[in-house]
């Protein structure tokens, strides 16, 4: 049953914007703006929304009960500004990641929500899969030794260059802003202190084609990322070593969010657990969390946020140089 509410929703960018409108339509009765400067050439399909190509609309109408923005980090930016000038406002605002890597933008933005009362998410749909609860409890668990993550597969711009921005570092995109800092955010909020300890970049032909990251909490190493980008085979798997037992996490699917398979090994048993999992079903629990979550936690989320991308900063400054051209 759709809650009984009637406001004005802004959604900025028809791509992936397309999921978060069907959530929010399914299990909200929100009036629907939707803009994009190509909506109207595009066959999208959009039910009761109003479809936006220019400016003129926001003349008159500036308050919104909730934003959303699906666009490429440089034109995330620009509406983050526009909300900082009050040149538009809303109570909620839903941002994709990255937010950006100006790492002082997101500090104004964090302080201006708490001071003006607006309650900010980030779509990290990865951290709302099952499989990260999962991961949580081994991870917090008293036998729990190590960790490591391995991601592999045979990136898009090596098979044939494009132009899209996910592909470039100096574009807020990249193998770390648009794939790792998921399984970033996953790990910091299951360990705030987290610190890298070593980055290792993997170059062939003067291509980045796979990034080695061990983290450190304290003095010990409990973390190793390893990520490959030049092989066919799907990698996306999760190693727990714990004293007496040895968990695995994995999908042999391309797509993160659908099929997961749990191994445990121990005493020389082995047991296998299945999960499955859904895109817009992670995005219907960000929106939970958007709506409902108080000021106190906002603090510690939006700390998180912050934390997360200061990571991706570090580990792309060492290896902006090897950015895709």
């Amino acid at each position: 049953m759709k809650n009984k509410i009637k406001k004005k929703v802004l959604i900025v960018g028809s791509n992936f914007g397309q999921n978060h409108y069907k959530v929010l339509n399914k299990y909200y009765n929100f009036d629907f703006f939707i803009f994009s400067p190509n909506i109207l050439r595009k066959k999208l399909n959009f039910k009761k929304a109003t479809l936006l190509n220019n400016d003129d609309f926001f003349i008159k109408n500036k308050i919104f009960h909730t934003i959303v923005c699906c666009t490429n980090p440089e034109n995330q930016k620009k509406l983050i500004f526009k909300i900082i000038k009050k040149k538009i406002s809303c109570k909620y605002l839903m941002l994709e990641k990255p937010i950006t890597d100006n790492l002082r933008l997101i500090k104004k933005l964090t302080s201006f929500c708490l001071s003006n009362k607006v309650n900010l998410g980030v779509n990290f749909t990865y951290n709302q899969l099952k499989i990260s609860k999962i991961l949580s409890k081994h991870l917090l668990s008293p036998e729990f030794k190590k960790v490591f993550f391995n991601l592999g597969f045979h990136h898009h711009y090596l098979i044939k260059k494009n132009n899209s921005w996910k592909n470039f570092i100096r574009l807020g995109g990249g193998i770390v802003n648009y794939y790792l800092i998921h399984v970033i955010f996953v790990f910091l909020n299951i360990f705030p202190n987290l610190k890298i300890n070593r980055i290792k970049p993997i170059i062939k032909k003067k291509l980045l084609t796979g990034l080695n990251i061990n983290f450190k909490l304290k003095k010990k190493i409990i973390l190793e990322i390893d990520t490959k980008l030049d092989i066919k085979k799907i990698v996306h798997k999760y190693k727990i070593l714990k004293l007496n037992e040895i968990v695995e996490i994995y999908t042999k699917k391309n797509n993160w969010y659908k099929n997961y398979i749990i191994k445990i090994e121990k005493n020389k048993k082995i047991k296998i657990l299945k999960t499955t999992d859904d895109l817009n079903n992670t995005i219907k629990l960000n929106y939970e969390r958007l709506f409902k979550y108080k000021k106190i936690d906002q603090k510690n989320y939006y700390n998180l946020i912050y934390s997360t991308q200061k990571i991706c900063n570090d580990i792309n400054k060492k290896i902006k140089k090897y950015d895709f051209k």
